[in-house]
């Protein structure tokens, strides 16, 4: 089994119960990419992960300049992450979204984020750099489920 469907298998266990977001939501999650992307320093990429139905990734920015890539998968971004760090990433993932659940109104309210550093292969080649993923929630289901984060 790749890394990327383990990595379904787990999401959609944790996921499963996270509907579409909602239109008014969508829109907000439009505002803020275009935001954020209008701000976007050159050492920064960005992209949005969905996370209802199958995770997904969509509006990548500044992959070349970073990973040498156009375009990117949920699929291919799990083969970019170091051999020894993808499962940390993503449980860590699993434990920042349990978290967010259990405090949402608090964190909403603050407007709060998830970090955490990520060895990403570059290139297609042996080589790796740390990148800080910043996760910033922006887009919820009718219930408030977050269901994509940037």
């Amino acid at each position: 089994m790749r890394r990327h469907e383990y990595a379904a298998l787990v999401l959609q266990q944790l996921f499963h119960q996270v509907g579409p977001p909602t239109a008014r939501s969508l829109e907000e999650l439009n505002k803020l990419e275009d935001q954020l992307a209008t701000g976007l320093l050159p050492g920064s990429f960005q992209f949005t992960i969905h996370l209802y139905d199958r995770p997904k990734i969509t509006r990548p920015i500044q992959l070349h300049q970073h990973l040498h890539i156009n375009e990117i998968s949920y699929e291919d971004y799990f083969d970019l992450i170091h051999d020894q760090w993808w499962k940390l990433y993503l449980f860590f993932g699993i434990a920042a979204y349990r978290v967010s659940e259990k405090y949402r109104d608090e964190l909403l309210d603050q407007h709060a984020t998830n970090q955490i550093k990520v060895p990403l292969r570059i290139n297609g080649g042996p080589d790796y750099v740390w990148y800080n993923q910043v996760s910033i929630p922006a887009a919820f289901d009718e219930y408030g489920r977050m269901a994509a984060h940037i």
